[in-house]
């Protein structure tokens, strides 16, 4: 049925006026475009009427062709007539609408009133009819035809299967055919540009790919990928956010392309789907058992589906996320089966059994009599490089082996794989359960006891297995924190016979970095032992020997040795020293020269260190990158580097890591007057090791709350546990990690009239920076405790100079407009606006509040811009209120379906980072599920 629109002229030429919205450029159609400029042109001085036929298929852009041809001629003075599907259900019905006769009866009347006004406007103008719906040939003729002689232009789509026209034109009359060839990729991308806002970046355009050009599957191949919310914003690109697996919109239009094919093409794409993103031909021949020549035509038909790329010399896939798409449509016996076969045409190849890992993992089989032994090789041979895939192949083989005696060596290798790619609970899992002789508790379900397992008796024949397994546990117990049953795991491994020279070595490396975590009164001693007892089995541990003494000085608040030695660890590391993946110097001494504030040091320490597959390498770099943002000031990135930290840190349950972000967490929650936030990080840093680091911190963020919170005999309790007398252990090392900690608490015992704690107090920090000379952000820390405690104007000046942290630069300022305020005004005033300033750019609201309060008080009121007068308001602890800004957008995300990994690429968080806060609307919100989370947006 059709229906007709009349178009007018007027208007800019980027806006379709049916549609009543602006269009995007048309892109890759300039060529087409001008050629029917040259149409209209001829019409134009020639008088004579032209048909023009748009020849391609559905999708091709016809559509949007004839709305940019509208423009174009109605630009050159014709009269534009649209002719579409409606109502009405004759053409010559159409027209009359079109050109605004109207639908009188009987039809007759309109049909010669509409050929009536056609030919009176053709005598004073020259028309334009567009016909978007597939009409024969011979009646667009036929319409044409009274007009021959007439400046007519008709430009229609020319209909499927319909003979091409002679390109000659008749003697009385004039036919041209215009193909619609499949957009350039260039201009695809530019499409793909307009509709989402930002170029593709290469991955999205290599998927957008499988358009093949036609701008309608293009548009709903992005319209899928937005409702699924897989695209984000990211450096001016748009992106991929979902990787693991394909959005549902996507596997839809993936299988619907796939159910149009031919059967072989389906055929075919399933056993090229298995071989990988990219295959040969002869390997896909193989799998199917047809010669390669015979595929040709269901290569073609695959091509044909936008799936692959056709201009590949081997089968490939436009992208991973299609290739997951055919293989999620496999029944699972089909694919393992498949699988299978793909393993053995690439080991016949003599391809690696690395490269062959995914049809091992996948296609692995208890039947098969190779299988636990190749799943060994490849785990091993993985476990350098990549100990994620080691994981799974160990783990695999622990599922399919059979042979007891194989059982407890594919149980090390997977408890190792498991370590080093941070599932210490899974690996403590499998050591204790090899180690007791119950192959992760199998045998003991068959009934047999750990004496009498066949599984510990292989174990107990080779003394390599089981030192093996008890190097891998004393690791994880180290990360974990357990410093004395580390060591006891590894009593007797390096001395035992038979050891292989890996394993004792790596016990040996466990040994000092436990001995220095445990940090006991001898700890120096005892590393000097082992070093020695290293050099005498040919093992230079020099590297972790220094690195292990540069944390004791760390834990003394000698920080400038520390320091020397941590620099001295990596550069013997480079000499070939060995040291342990779980401890790299270099990361080690990037994390201290950040935390120490030496932020140009702390970069370059960062670049040059080498990147470890192991996952404590982005966790040092995590924990490293939010240090540096805290002290730069810039508390949105540490609170995305530090969140991150947290996740990894608590996925794997290492608490020094955990304990480490939430300092960061916490000293930006404080900053922003996120209370509740500050106190859950609070409790679980004073629930350490009492008058530790991490325990005393967590007594200063209470006392933090207290002074905030104007309540001074929870300050004053607060105070006596934050540093007691005598000092405590760990406040050492606290004085170094955390500038801000010491002119905070002077001051605070200062309100709270405890100048004589202050006193002592201040003396400590004294020697502090007489032991670490060179060190800037301890002698600032120094001079701000001197000029609060001398009221030294000076002191306080330098300070606020020398901090290299942006929170405590900015106190010292505070401190400094304060003292300044009773002898010169002009200085404190402009001291206090500095400061003011900063708090502003930290988005500490409270601390900005003070400092305007006190410009006020120096008659200062039109400094009051759009900050409020007074403090912010005590954020509520629990329900929608009490969620942050950053909260209630992921709430809302949440709320809508998106995953963690959608929601950080919407956001330009990690994925850590959006379960963090999640954990936290949940307990503000009292619920557990995301379910209940969507009831409650809805309620909202």
């Amino acid at each position: 049925m059709l229906t007709g629109v009349r178009v007018p002229v007027q208007g800019p030429p980027a806006t379709d006026p049916a549609a009543g919205h602006a269009l995007p450029p048309l892109r890759g159609r300039e060529p087409e475009l001008e050629l029917i400029g040259q149409w209209a042109d001829r019409v134009l001085g020639s008088r004579q009427a032209l048909l023009g036929l748009l020849a391609g298929g559905p999708g091709s852009g016809r559509s949007r062709l004839l709305r940019e041809a509208e423009l174009l001629t109605g630009g050159r003075g014709f009269q534009v007539a649209r002719v579409r599907r409606g109502p009405l259900d004759t053409l010559e019905g159409a027209l009359s609408a079109a050109l605004g006769v109207g639908r009188p009866a009987p039809e007759e009347s309109a049909l010669r009133r509409a050929h009536a006004l056609l030919a009176e406007q053709l005598r004073t103008m020259p028309v334009l009819i567009s016909c978007d719906h597939p009409l024969p040939v011979p009646a667009l003729r036929q319409l044409l035809a009274p007009y021959r002689e007439s400046p007519l232009l008709l430009l229609a789509v020319e209909p499927a299967g319909e003979p091409a026209p002679s390109l000659r034109p008749a003697p009385a009359e004039r036919t041209q055919r215009l193909p619609l060839t499949p957009l350039a990729p260039a201009a695809a991308r530019q499409m793909a540009a307009d509709l989402l806002g930002a170029p593709p970046d290469p991955e999205l355009a290599e998927l957008l790919g499988m358009a093949q050009g036609r701008p309608r599957l293009l548009a709903e191949l992005l319209d899928s990928l937005d409702a699924d919310r897989v695209l984000h914003l990211d450096e001016g690109l748009a992106r991929l956010t979902e990787r693991g697996r394909p959005p549902r919109a996507l596997h839809g239009l993936a299988n619907r392309r796939i159910a149009a094919a031919s059967p072989p093409a389906r055929e075919l794409l399933e056993a090229a789907a298995v071989l990988g993103r990219s295959s040969l031909p002869e390997d896909v021949a193989q799998i199917l058992h047809r010669p390669v020549a015979a595929l040709a035509p269901a290569v073609r038909d695959a091509t044909g589906t936008g799936l692959l790329d056709g201009s590949s010399d081997e089968l490939t896939f436009r992208h991973e996320l299609l290739r997951q798409s055919v293989l999620a449509e496999l029944p699972r016996a089909v694919r393992s089966a498949l699988h299978r076969q793909a393993l053995g045409i690439q080991l016949a190849r003599g391809h690696s059994i690395t490269a062959a890992a995914p049809h091992l993992l996948h296609g692995a089989h208890p039947d098969a009599p190779a299988t636990a032994t190749l799943l060994r090789v490849a785990a091993t041979e993985s476990l350098a490089d990549n100990p994620g895939t080691a994981a799974e192949l160990a783990l695999r083989g622990v599922a399919v082996v059979t042979d007891p005696g194989a059982a407890t060596p594919m149980l090390a290798l997977a408890a190792e794989a498991c370590l080093r790619s941070g599932a210490l609970t899974k690996s403590i899992s499998l050591a204790l359960g090899a180690l007791e002789g119950t192959s992760d508790g199998r045998t003991a379900e068959a009934g047999q006891t750990p004496d009498s397992s066949e599984a510990a008796q292989a174990a107990q024949a080779s003394p390599a297995v089981p030192a093996r397994l008890r190097t891998s546990l004393a690791t994880a117990l180290l990360l974990r924190g357990d410093y004395p049953a580390a060591l006891t795991a590894l009593a007797a491994v390096p001395s035992a016979p038979g050891v292989p020279a890996a394993v004792r070595r790596d016990a040996l490396l466990t040994r000092i970095a436990a001995l220095a975590a445990e940090a006991g009164p001898d700890a120096g001693e005892r590393i000097a032992e082992v070093r020695r007892l290293a050099s005498g089995q040919g093992l230079d541990l020099g590297a972790a020997a220094v690195l292990a003494e540069a944390v004791l000085h760390w834990r003394d608040g000698r920080a400038a040795r520390a320091l020397e030695l941590a620099a001295e660890a990596a550069a013997l590391r480079a000499q070939g020293s060995l040291a342990s993946w779980h401890h790299s110097p270099e990361l080690s001494h990037a994390l201290l020269l950040a935390q120490l504030g030496l932020v140009t040091r702390a970069r370059a320490a960062l670049a040059a260190a080498p990147l470890a597959p192991e996952f404590t390498g982005p966790l040092l770099r995590h924990l490293a990158g939010a240090r540096l943002a805290l002290a730069e000031g810039r508390p949105a990135a540490a609170g995305a580097e530090a969140a991150g930290a947290l996740g990894q840190a608590e996925a794997a349950g290492l608490l020094w890591a955990e304990r480490q972000a939430r300092s960061v967490l916490a000293a930006l929650a404080v900053q922003h007057g996120e209370f509740a936030i500050a106190q859950e990080h609070a409790q679980v840093l004073r629930r350490a090791e009492p008058e530790s680091p991490a325990a005393l911190l967590g007594h200063w963020v209470e006392a933090q709350l207290a002074a905030a919170e104007h309540d001074p005999e929870r300050l004053r309790h607060a105070l006596a546990l934050v540093w007691p007398s005598p000092p405590p252990p760990g406040g050492r090392a606290l004085l170094v990690r955390e500038p801000p900690f010491a002119p905070w608490l002077v001051r605070a015992l200062l309100t709270t009239g405890q100048r004589a704690r202050a006193t002592a107090f201040g003396a400590v920090v004294r020697a502090l920076a007489v032991a670490n000379p060179g060190l800037p952000a301890i002698h600032a820390a120094a001079s701000h405790v001197r000029g609060l405690l001398d009221h030294d104007a000076v002191a306080l000046e330098a300070a606020a100079r020398a901090h290299r942290d942006a929170w405590a630069r900015t106190s010292a300022l505070e401190d400094l407009g304060i003292l300044l305020a009773g002898t010169d005004r002009d200085r404190a005033v402009r001291t206090l606006e500095e400061a003011l300033e900063a708090y502003q750019r930290l988005g500490a609201d409270r601390d900005a509040a003070r400092a305007r309060r006190r410009l006020r008080s120096l008659g200062m009121r039109h400094r009051h811009q759009s900050r409020p007068d007074r403090p912010r308001e005590r954020r509520p602890s629990t329900g929608w209120p009490s969620l942050t800004t950053t909260e209630r957008t992921v709430a809302e995300y949440a709320a809508q379906g998106m995953t963690n990994r959608q929601i950080a690429g919407r956001m330009f968080l990690s994925p850590h980072t959006v379960a963090f806060h999640l954990r936290q609307i949940f307990r503000k919100l009292a619920i557990h599920s995301r379910l209940e989370l969507a009831l409650k947006a809805r309620e909202k």
